[in-house]
């Protein structure tokens, strides 16, 4: 069980659950105080635990569930009964399968680099938010790695625009 009590400037925790001593042996080493901030009460060989820390997991846990249920049961009421070739077919899209393909063929390679361009950069943006929120602590050591990072996607860049992988027939 969690007490908090309020002594001065210093908030003391007295618990039995050791994750929670954890958290609060370093709380009250960061604040300074000599006072203890943790006291272990004497159990009597059965640990105590607080059930109402998993009320909130278990919540999540019945909405998932109910939200997974009501999905699959109105897809069934609302879905068509009438079932046809194309959709026992492995791969449904709405058309059969014929011999020849639709379209001509396959897909040019200059979507495959297109995509394979966003991925890149995709990643890259991935990488520059925690350098942007974390810019201050990192100094100089972190604005230079960030700087390579960047030069070696331009270069990336670069190779691919002069190669013509960027332009549109």
């Amino acid at each position: 069980m969690l007490r908090v009590v309020a002594v001065g400037d210093v908030v003391k925790q007295f618990t039995s659950v050791p994750a929670l001593a954890y958290v609060a042996r370093h709380r009250q080493a960061s604040t300074g105080s000599s006072a203890p901030a943790v006291q272990h009460r004497h159990s009597t060989g059965r640990s105590e635990v607080d059930l109402d820390l998993y009320v909130p997991i278990l919540a999540i846990g019945v909405l998932g569930a109910a939200f997974a249920f009501f999905s699959l049961a109105a897809s069934w009421l609302s879905g068509p009964r009438r079932y046809n070739r194309a959709r026992l077919d492995s791969y449904e899209c709405g058309i059969e399968p014929t011999p020849q393909p639709i379209g001509g063929g396959r897909f040019q390679v200059k979507y495959f680099i297109t995509a394979m361009l966003f991925i890149v950069f995709d990643i890259e943006i991935i990488f520059l938010y925690p350098f942007a929120v974390a810019f201050d602590s990192l100094g100089w050591f972190g604005l230079i790695e960030m700087g390579l990072f960047i030069l070696t996607l331009v270069a990336a860049f670069a190779y691919v625009w002069r190669r013509g992988g960027l332009e549109w027939d």
